[in-house]
C-alpha cells in the first residue's frame, strides 16, 4: 500500500522497511511465504519495488518503538504529536491491491 501511496516519493530510492513481526520480515527478505494471500501481497510487493527501482532494506523493529503500532489499533495520537497527517485511502486503491477471487 505505502509504495503505491508514496510511488513518486520514494522512486529510485533505498529504502529501510521496519517491520516488528520477524516472520514477516524473513518472508519479505526471501520473497515468499506459505500463505497464499501473503505470497500475493509479497508478489505485487516486488513487482512495485521494480517498476519503482526502489531497493528495500527490510530492519526489524522492536513493538515499543514501531510508530505504526499505535494506528494499527487505530491510535493515531502520538504520530499527530509528532507533525504526522492521515491520509485517506481510497477503496478504488485498496480493491486494485486485493484479489478478490481468493
Amino acid at each position: 500500500m505505502a509504495l503505491k501511496l508514496f510511488a513518486e516519493t520514494v522512486k529510485c530510492f533505498n529504502l529501510f522497511v521496519f517491520i516488528d513481526n520477524e516472520a514477516a520480515r524473513h518472508s519479505w527478505i526471501s520473497a515468499s511465504a506459505c500463505n497464499d494471500m501473503a505470497t500475493r501481497m509479497i508478489d505485487l510487493g516486488t513487482v512495485l519495488e521494480s517498476e519503482l527501482s526502489v531497493s528495500p532494506y527490510f530492519c526489524l523493529v522492536p513493538m515499543f518503538s514501531n510508530l505504526a503500532d499505535g494506528p494499527s489499533r487505530d491510535d493515531f495520537e502520538f504520530c499527530f504529536k509528532l507533525g504526522a497527517s492521515r491520509i485517506r485511502v481510497s477503496p478504488d486503491l485498496i480493491y486494485s491491491l486485493v484479489d478478490l477471487d481468493v
